[in-house]
């Protein structure tokens, strides 16, 4: 470790006394986020749309008083979580070769600074840089201290965002991290766990996901742990959603080919048959049913409504129901814009109403009583489909309504050629010429 994160360390142990030891007050990282918003906004407001480059260059004027070459492993991480480092042609190369010196050191600190490095590889970069990132910081000797810090959430982000061969790879060396992780990581590092979780669930076949299964088991009983200690309520609530979503059937790898997870309804209104109840996902069993999770402030998920009402149109009459499922938001956005609700759940149900009305949809509407983003079926954004057969059985999920109607039916055609239910097609064959 440098000379001078060695005093860094040894006055925030009391050794030294720090007034003389800080290099950067924590106040220039602050004003330099508010330069950066600043810079951003304006350039909004004048009408642009800053890309990536342009991004990257409000960093370096935001930072550019700032000398790098003294800041501390927080201030560059906070630095890197506050502003989109990996952008910027100048500030990121510059302190990833600060960390690149530093994570020579075989200790904790060496280990932190081979992670932090993983935050600044540029968007552009090719798997094969990724992957040898990630390998790097694998094999640091202070990794699993690292973990246990609960300074390795980037590692385990990094890693999720490489395909299934790569986490073959790699798997032996992440499993062996299991035994390194502690309840007392910070909030974050259980959603970076989470999130990797999902990801890998995504990536890779139920067999393959099972084998990383002793390193989500201990992301789970951390996490379990964490939830007995005194948070702030953010963390509670951001750890408690870790927590779900480790455990949930997605991230198990037993949901597709598993029985569909039960989905309990508050609210059903079916615009073609108004008197039409159900209580649960359960009740449809027999029946091809797709549902689309979604929400009323989410503009890509009202961008496919045309997409949702072709498919519903196809199959009408048929064994199959689109459910667009939703959950209570404490708002609505409503034509006339966002109407807030908070606990008024009758409110809120009398406003989706008024939504399907307003955006003439033709599908079923459901408010289960899970999140709409609900952790047993990996929604962790929307839209997002999923496709159980006739079975109640999860055949396809993270699927997105805007694909191609073609696409869709053949999918939902094939599941009630399965089930031996009429198709559509079929029905146009069996008429008389």
């Amino acid at each position: 470790m440098k000379f001078r994160r060695c005093l860094v360390a040894l006055a925030a142990a009391g050794i030294f006394s720090a007034p003389a030891l800080a290099a950067v007050e924590d106040s220039a990282i602050d004003n330099a986020v508010e330069q950066y918003k600043t810079l951003f906004n304006d350039s909004r407001e004048a009408g642009e749309r800053p890309d990536m480059a342009a991004r990257g260059g409000f960093v370096d004027k935001a930072v550019a008083k700032i000398p790098l070459n003294e800041l501390s492993l927080d201030q560059i991480a906070e630095l890197s979580q506050k502003l989109p480092v990996a952008f910027s042609p100048k500030t990121g190369p510059a302190l990833d070769a600060l960390l690149q010196k530093d994570s020579a050191d075989n200790d904790a600190n060496g280990a932190r600074a081979t992670v932090l490095r993983l935050e600044l590889i540029p968007l552009s970069a090719d798997p094969k840089t990724i992957l040898a990132a990630v390998k790097a910081a694998l094999k640091h000797p202070a990794i699993g201290q690292a973990v246990s810090d609960g300074y390795a959430g980037d590692l385990f982000s990094a890693a999720g965002n490489l395909g299934a061969g790569a986490l073959e790879e790699i798997r032996p060396d992440l499993v062996k991290l299991a035994d390194s992780v502690r309840s007392d990581a910070p909030a974050g590092f259980f959603v970076r766990a989470a999130d990797f979780q999902l990801s890998i669930a995504h990536a890779l076949k139920s067999e393959d996901l099972k084998l990383f299964s002793p390193l989500r088991e201990k992301f789970a009983a951390a996490a379990a742990d964490k939830l007995k200690s005194q948070l702030s309520k953010s963390d509670q609530v951001a750890v408690s959603r870790s927590l779900d979503e480790l455990n949930g059937a997605f991230a198990r790898g037993e949901l597709i080919g598993f029985a569909a997870p039960p989905i309990n309804f508050i609210w059903f209104n079916d615009p073609s048959d108004p008197k039409k109840q159900i209580k649960s996902l359960a009740e449809l069993k027999g029946k091809v049913v797709v549902l689309d999770f979604w929400a009323t402030w989410c503009g890509p998920c009202v961008a496919t409504f045309p997409r949702v009402k072709a498919l519903q149109r196809y199959y009408r009459g048929f064994d199959v129901v689109v459910l667009g499922v939703t959950s209570l938001q404490g708002f609505v956005d409503t034509k006339e814009g966002r109407v807030q609700t908070g606990a008024d759940a009758q409110k809120e149900l009398q406003l989706l109403a008024q939504f399907e009305k307003d955006h003439e949809i033709v599908w079923p509407i459901a408010v289960s009583k899970q999140d709409v983003f609900n952790p047993e079926y990996g929604v962790s954004g929307i839209p997002d489909v999923v496709i159980i057969d006739a079975n109640g059985t999860v055949r396809y999920a993270g699927l997105h309504p805007a694909q191609p109607l073609e696409e869709k039916t053949a999918i939902i055609d094939q599941l009630l050629a399965e089930a031996k239910l009429p198709l559509p097609a079929q029905l146009l064959l069996s008429k008389p010429q």
